[in-house]
């Protein structure tokens, strides 16, 4: 973001280079969540910043179906996609110990949900005590986040980390979380993170949002509808070692196509005939 980032390209344009627009949040949308009520202006405002910049564009990438769909709702472009998937190196994961780790590596906000796993967790452990929670990652939320978790001996906030780092943080990983709240603009996310848990043979837990559906079935991963049922959701995937296992791996199989190994190759062909243009 923003899309108007595409006419710093305004010089080459006019010797003829083609340019390729890559979209890959959508910006009203966000505006509409951050913003709320005062968006009003700021979302039309938006609107008319991606058409033009639509406009301004050769050729326009997105990261997923569900976003290609709603953007050719409202402009008449051909969208590619591109799914945004994780260059994964081979991880070779640790067995799990005692202590299941229930990890979450990611921008904190609010949106985001985070905090919807406390309570949850909080009444499971008055019967389990063999897991921990491990929180990465920094953010706006961060300092509201750190007083919820404050008081628990349970949970534990490692602050930033790196992409170099993520396989350290994954590779002790016995469910990795997705907590984001339905809205406007997480219902076309598919979280980087998810697909690195994925890619990584990490069982995932996440909300039934439309675009987690489309890719990833009840078959393999744990979906919770609301927040009612996610702590029964997150009880059935700490207890059950075996289904953590069927669904990480059924996870892995619905992925592959989408893998960064696969849509590196579509990405290469795609700008080869964007070059021709």
């Amino acid at each position: 973001m923003p899309n108007a980032l595409v006419f710093t390209a305004l010089v080459p344009k006019l010797f003829g280079v083609p340019i390729l627009l890559d979209v890959h949040d959508l910006m009203p949308e966000l505006a509409d969540i951050v913003f709320e009520k005062k968006a009003t202006i700021l979302k039309k405002t938006l609107f008319i910043e991606e058409k033009l910049s639509f406009l301004f564009a050769s050729h326009i990438m997105t990261v997923s179906f569900p976003v290609k769909r709603l953007l050719g709702k409202r402009s008449k472009y051909d969208f590619f996609v591109v799914h945004n998937s994780p260059y994964q190196l081979p991880l070779k994961r640790k067995a799990e110990g005692g202590t299941h780790k229930i990890v979450f590596h990611g921008n904190i906000h609010e949106r985001y949900g985070l905090q919807r796993i406390i309570e949850p967790l909080k009444n499971i452990r008055k019967s389990n005590t063999d897991f921990c929670l491990e929180i990465h990652g920094k953010g706006p939320y961060v300092d509201t986040l750190t007083k919820l978790i404050a008081p628990l001996d349970f949970v534990n906030f490692h602050g930033g980390f790196t992409p170099e780092q993520v396989p350290t943080i994954l590779e002790e990983a016995t469910l990795g979380i997705v907590m984001n709240f339905p809205n406007h603009s997480n219902d076309f996310a598919l979280p980087v993170k998810m697909l690195e848990y994925i890619a990584n043979h990490v069982p995932v837990i996440c909300p039934k949002l439309p675009v987690l559906e489309e890719y990833f079935s009840d078959e393999s991963v744990f979906f919770f509808d609301n927040d009612h049922d996610l702590e029964s959701v997150l009880t059935l995937a700490i207890e059950n070692k075996e289904l953590r296992k069927l669904k990480a791996e059924k996870a892995f199989e619905q992925y592959k196509d989408i893998s960064w190994e696969n849509e590196k190759h579509h990405y290469l062909k795609y700008v080869e005939s964007c070059s021709k243009y």
